[in-house]
C-alpha cells in the first residue's frame, strides 16, 4: 500500500482491495453492519483516535494484536504495549469545545507530536532494517 503523505501528517486515505470472509459478509449483512465500518472502527480504536472506541474495546483490541504477534520480529511485547499507550495519551489531548484557531494549533502540535513520536518508534535500536524511503 502507498501512501501519499508522510505517517504523521493526520489521517490518510488509503485504498486497499480486500477478501472479505463469506462469514463475516453473511454476518454483516444480517445484523445490518457496512463492513467499511466495522473495518473503520476496529482501525480507528486499534489507533487511540479520540473518537474510537474506549475501554474495554480497546484493551481487547490491542490484546489481540499483541497476541497475533503482529510487530514482535522488530519490537518486544512491552515495547508495542508502551507505543499503544503512548499514542492513547496523545489521542486523549482534543481541545473540546475549543474554537478553529486553536483546534488548527492542536493539529499543528499534533503533527509535530506524531513525528517525533514516529521516528522515535521507528529508529529505536531494536529495529531490525532502516528502510532508505524513512530517512526524510
Amino acid at each position: 500500500m502507498l501512501f501519499k503523505q508522510k505517517p504523521w501528517e493526520g489521517m490518510q486515505v488509503a485504498e486497499a482491495r480486500l477478501q472479505l470472509p463469506c462469514q463475516l459478509m453473511m454476518l454483516c449483512k444480517i445484523l445490518e453492519v457496512e463492513p467499511d465500518q466495522l473495518i473503520y472502527d476496529f482501525l480507528s480504536t486499534l489507533a487511540a483516535e479520540s473518537f474510537g472506541r474506549k475501554g474495554e474495546t480497546r484493551k481487547l483490541l490491542q490484546d489481540y494484536f499483541i497476541l497475533c504477534g503482529y510487530g514482535q520480529q522488530h519490537y518486544t511485547e512491552a515495547d508495542i504495549r508502551k507505543m499503544m499507550e503512548e499514542l492513547q495519551a496523545i489521542g486523549t489531548l482534543w481541545p473540546e469545545g475549543a474554537g478553529r484557531k486553536v483546534v488548527d494549533k492542536h493539529t499543528r502540535w499534533r503533527n509535530m507530536y506524531h513525528r517525533y513520536w514516529y521516528r522515535k518508534w521507528y529508529y529505536k535500536m531494536r529495529r531490525k532494517e532502516v528502510s532508505p524511503l524513512h530517512h526524510k
